[in-house]
């Protein structure tokens, strides 16, 4: 355990001091403050400014966000055979990466936010806000890791992160669609909510438009259950955060222990 909190703490420190020296992130903090910036001076009144915030978290952060776990695994492949050589525990090297890109991101992501505070938006609805979106933008950056340390061409590894992102943020609404329109999910519309909100993307999205706005939401049959579901929708989006974080930290661990050194 103490072998493990070390490889842990020395991959998230190392990990830290290569974001503060990554000219990439220094320019899309800037960027992300840009955006805040911009989001507060031009949007058409107060009330619009939260939903341009979920803009910014459903689609810049996730793109983002999977690139940088790519860069960082891939960052690590020329002395990555001297890394596998050392019995360190792979789930502690990945999980210490993961952990302070994630913290970064949240960071960066606050920038953002921090506009909105001086026109008078509410703080606790920009907070509820910024959880969302830093929980999103960490299961991108876990999945980037993921994508990072299961090939080792850079080329071939973007495009794989891009296609993920273009999937959970469209790919998989479409194929959503498509089963709405079949017999066997509009007698069982529980499961077709059930599918849909296992997308980390589609869960932040609706979660964040009912906190936003009060929308009417029915299906049929199973009121309770959907109900229950609904009213409880920002928990359950940390739930599949951690869940999507844990699965993908795993298969990281496991495409480390299957490398060569």
């Amino acid at each position: 355990m103490t072998s493990r909190m070390s490889t842990f703490t020395a991959f998230f420190r190392r990990e830290l001091r290569t974001c503060f020296r990554n000219r990439f992130l220094h320019v899309f903090a800037v960027l992300g403050l840009l955006c805040g910036l911009g989001i507060v001076f031009f949007s058409p009144s107060a009330g619009s400014i939260p939903f341009l915030h979920l803009q910014a978290i459903l689609y810049l952060f996730p793109l983002f966000g999977s690139l940088i776990g790519i860069s960082s695994a891939h960052g690590e492949l020329e002395e990555q055979s001297l890394l596998l050589s050392q019995p360190v525990s792979r789930l502690a090297w990945a999980s210490g990466k993961a952990a302070a890109l994630a913290l970064v991101f949240g960071a960066v992501l606050s920038l953002v936010f921090i506009p909105a505070l001086f026109a008078g938006t509410s703080f606790f609805r920009l907070l509820g806000l910024w959880a969302q979106g830093a929980s999103l933008a960490a299961v991108f950056v876990v999945m980037g890791l993921a994508v990072g340390f299961s090939t080792r061409e850079r080329v071939r590894g973007l495009i794989y992160a891009l296609l993920l992102w273009l999937f959970f943020l469209v790919g998989f609404d479409l194929l959503a669609f498509a089963g709405a329109q079949t017999a066997f999910f509009r007698e069982a519309p529980v499961l077709w909510l059930a599918i849909l909100l296992f997308n980390p993307v589609d869960a932040v999205r609706i979660s964040a438009l009912f906190q936003l706005e009060d929308i009417p939401f029915q299906v049929p049959g199973d009121a309770a259950v959907v109900a229950f579901w609904i009213d409880n929708l920002l928990v359950w989006n940390f739930i599949l955060a951690g869940l999507w974080i844990a699965a993908l930290l795993a298969w990281s661990r496991f495409r480390l222990e299957r490398a060569r050194p």
